[in-house]
């Protein structure tokens, strides 16, 4: 649940704004990129402070903040936004009819005259805004959002146009009705309790407000009948404490600390673990809505890793579907050396230059005849040795793919816990999982500001093996490729964990071209186990080639690489020291 600001706050915020702003001089409007938010620079001989007011619908609130505040909004362009309301004075800040405008009323003395300004804040929502008015003639000068007659027939904000006030809402106003009309709108609504009633019948008042009148009305249930002079006792009482700005600023929480709104009471009801007081209502109102910005940020953050996860696993579920019915082609590859031994076992009885021989397989009971193809440029035997090529190379085929899939397999296994750890919701770390994401290539990092140069883009993770050996570690998919493909020397040393993700490690020779020792063999196949997804585990199986039989596949994703006559080695994961 969140609360917009409304009637009630904005009575209790008054006063605090008029301490803060009354004779200071506005010298600066700011402009937030989204030209949503505008920040007024005020100053009155060397104080410095600032307003900063939000038309975000999500966010819409005004705030006070201090020169130690504004480093953040440095940045913001300045603009001709409001360039006529620049030097004047603030007089006087109050509410418009108890709803949720404010007007600040500002005089700028020119070496001619007096000219007298009316800013309105307008925080309504979805179509809040700040408008500058002249006071004499009560028409607009300027405006953060522009309303056009297309916008809106019924209301227009423009330039040059006369300024409505927004259309009141369709409650009655608290500090304007009397007893008897309050008792009667208790009354004409018997099917309702009293919470509802009380929120749905009067400006400005929430559930949390509603909660302190029938507190104060002799400590009654708002699920039970009462006295209807006591409560009007408890509301007449809440509402006099608002108006003498002898309010207790809290900040509510539900039972997760999630914010749900500002009360202007210390609420008996609510635990003392879901509230936080303040010493004013500003500094409540800051708290409030920096936790809920972050909240809804979490909120995106959180559906976007969803998004990715759901749709990296379908990937991957496509690719382990390929990869098996490749799998699948080749495991029939037996039959090619079963044919080559049957060529070899008859080759007196097959004619050079033949297409096809008719042998008879005498591994079968039935002995069983097999027509061959043949190559007629070849010799029986050559014939045979091309079979068992064929053989050959389907086997390897049959072992990179099983590799493959393997690996496959694991990220699907992995992903699929990340996928059901952030539906849970539970103690999930968003930034480490991002952050992953980013190395896996599943999300694109946002760009840096400035431009990056080619040369020195990477800088892989280095170390020293005990005996001198220099030890380079990728730190995500891209730099992988980078240090394997441009770093690596065709002889140096490759090194990966088995069948699970993880960094391309590479085990320099120097310029000596010496033989890596095997203690440096050692330590560099234990650091591809710990920066691998296999970290956790007592021993890890690594493989290990020389650069030059590492190859990267066309249009092969970032990190992605085929190995040949590789070696493997058991090690424990662990740093080097």
């Amino acid at each position: 649940m969140f609360m917009f600001i409304n009637s009630s706050i904005i009575c209790a915020l008054i006063p605090e704004l008029k301490v803060n702003f009354i004779s200071f001089k506005i010298k600066e409007f700011r402009l937030s990129p989204d030209q949503r938010e505008l920040l007024i620079l005020t100053c009155r001989e060397r104080e410095s402070k600032a307003i900063l007011f939000s038309a975000d619908p999500l966010h819409c609130r005004m705030v006070s903040l201090t020169e130690e505040e504004l480093s953040p909004f440095q940045w913001w362009t300045t603009g001709s936004l409001f360039s006529q309301a620049l030097d004047v004075i603030i007089l006087n800040i109050e509410q418009v009819d108890f709803d949720r405008v404010m007007k600040f009323s500002c005089q700028k003395d020119t070496e001619f005259e007096k000219v007298e300004f009316e800013l309105y804040f307008e925080l309504t929502g979805r179509n809040a805004n700040a408008i500058l008015v002249q006071k004499e003639s009560g028409m607009v000068l300027d405006a953060l959002r522009k309303v056009r007659p297309a916008q809106s027939r019924f209301r227009q904000i423009l330039p040059g146009i006369k300024y409505l006030l927004p259309p009141a809402p369709r409650k009655h106003t608290p500090y304007a009705t009397s007893e008897e009309e309050f008792k009667k709108i208790i009354l004409d609504h018997p099917e309702e309790n009293l919470l509802q009633v009380l929120t749905s019948h009067f400006m400005g008042i929430d559930e949390l407000l509603a909660e302190k009148i029938v507190e104060e009305s002799v400590g009654a249930s708002p699920l039970k009948p009462l006295p209807l002079e006591h409560l009007w006792k408890g509301f007449k009482s809440v509402l006099g404490v608002i108006s003498a700005n002898e309010i207790s600023p809290h900040l509510i929480l539900d039972s997760e600390q999630k914010p749900v709104g500002i009360s202007l009471f210390d609420l008996n009801s609510v635990p003392e673990e879901q509230k936080i007081s303040f010493r004013n209502l500003n500094q409540a109102l800051q708290k409030l809505f920096s936790l809920e910005i972050e909240q809804r940020q979490g909120s995106r953050k959180l559906q976007t890793l969803i998004s990715v996860t759901r749709n990296g696993i379908e990937k991957l579920k496509k690719t382990e579907e390929k990869l098996k019915k490749e799998l699948s082609s080749l495991e029939d590859a037996q039959a090619y050396k079963k044919y080559g031994d049957l060529l070899l076992n008859h080759l007196s009885e097959i004619k050079r230059g033949a297409e096809y021989s008719e042998l008879t397989d005498y591994s079968t009971e039935e002995h069983k005849k097999i027509k061959l193809p043949l190559d007629p440029a070849l010799s029986p035997k050559k014939n045979a040795e091309a079979y068992f090529k064929k053989y050959q190379k389907a086997q390897t085929g049959i072992t990179k793919l099983n590799q493959r899939i393997a690996v496959t397999e694991s990220q699907l296994k992995h992903l699929s816990k990340i996928e059901s750890d952030l539906l849970r919701k539970e103690k999930v770390n968003l930034e480490k999982i991002e952050s992953e994401f980013f190395s896996l290539g599943l999300l694109k990092p946002p760009r840096s500001k400035k431009k990056e140069k080619k040369k020195g883009r990477y800088s892989p993770r280095e170390f020293i093996s005990a005996d001198g050996f220099k030890i380079l570690v990728g730190r995500n998919n891209k730099e992988n490729d980078y240090l394997t493909f441009k770093i690596a020397k065709p002889d140096d040393l490759w090194f990966h964990a088995q069948n699970v993700p993880g960094s391309h490690v590479v085990l320099k020779k120097g310029e000596r071209k010496k033989h890596p020792t095997p203690k440096a063999i050692q330590q560099a196949a234990s650091l591809a186990a710990y920066y691998s997804q296999a970290k956790s585990s007592r021993k890890v199986t690594v493989i290990y080639t020389l650069a030059k039989y590492v190859k990267k596949s066309k249009n092969a994703p970032p990190g992605l690489v085929k190995v040949e006559k590789m070696k493997s080695i058991l090690v424990e994961p662990k740093l080097i020291k």
